[in-house]
């Protein structure tokens, strides 16, 4: 189950910002834009469907595809028709607990105003977060635990657009349910990422991604540059297109 969309957590991403855009005063842009695709320049296409309340109802990417629907506060979410997860939402329509077919389970926190406090995948897999000035920050993560890494992570000046998917974190799309980290897990931060990643401590090694993103003429985000870095490689550099509806 999870081969079908395992997919590289993303908390080692370090971004360096660079944009055009005619909202370059900062101020926050009031439309809600729904994304209906993302198309990466490695040829890679996820698409979004979204039901009568604007609520995610299909996901595609590779060859397969995830199907949303809803009963009260529970989504129940099926991969090629099969049966891959279940969340619990709470009242503003965020994930509270999720199980998968294979008997997963998960669970987050959030504080007074929805922003993510906590995260839980897995007894291995625990991240906590803390918020500053609208931005969530790392606080600490059983994978890359604060004994041994350091969390590089800042925020830019630019407020995040009104957009239903999250991309106040980088491009997203890193956990093992579909759309969790971009639609399901708390209020956006107020600003566009900079900076998000870790160094080893001991060996001062760091890997990460930098992100730089481009406008459209409505000032909304139109390409996200992704460059993959670590100590002693060459960067890697993906381009995403957001198409919106």
């Amino acid at each position: 189950m999870k081969k079908l969309f395992l997919i590289v957590a993303a908390m080692f991403a370090v971004v360096s910002f660079s944009a055009c855009s005619d909202d370059d005063n900062g101020n926050p842009l009031t439309e809600m834009r729904y994304v209906k695709e993302i198309r990466s320049s490695q040829g890679e296409i996820e698409s979004f469907e979204y039901d009568q309340q604007h609520r995610i109802s299909k996901y595609t990417r590779y060859a397969g595809s995830c199907s949303f629907t809803y009963d009260g506060n529970a989504v129940n979410i099926t991969a090629n028709s099969t049966p891959f997860a279940t969340l619990q939402l709470n009242n503003a329509g965020y994930a509270i607990s999720g199980s998968s077919s294979d008997g997963d389970t998960y669970t987050f926190k959030y504080d007074g105003a929805n922003g993510l406090i906590s995260g839980k995948y897995s007894e291995y897999e625990i991240y906590t977060y803390r918020w500053n000035d609208g931005n969530r920050l790392i606080e600490s993560s059983t994978v890359d635990p604060s004994s041994e890494y350091k969390y590089i992570q800042t925020y830019t000046s630019l407020k995040t657009p009104k957009c239903n998917i999250d991309f106040s974190q980088g491009i997203g799309g890193n956990t093992i349910i579909p759309c969790l980290d971009r639609l399901f897990l708390g209020k956006q931060s107020t600003n566009l990422i900079e900076e998000i990643g870790t160094t080893n401590k001991s060996s001062q090694y760091t890997e990460g991604h930098r992100y730089s993103y481009k406008f459209n003429t409505d000032g909304y985000i139109s390409q996200i540059i992704e460059t993959w870095f670590a100590t002693g490689e060459n960067d890697e550099v993906t381009t995403y297109d957001i198409i919106y509806y």
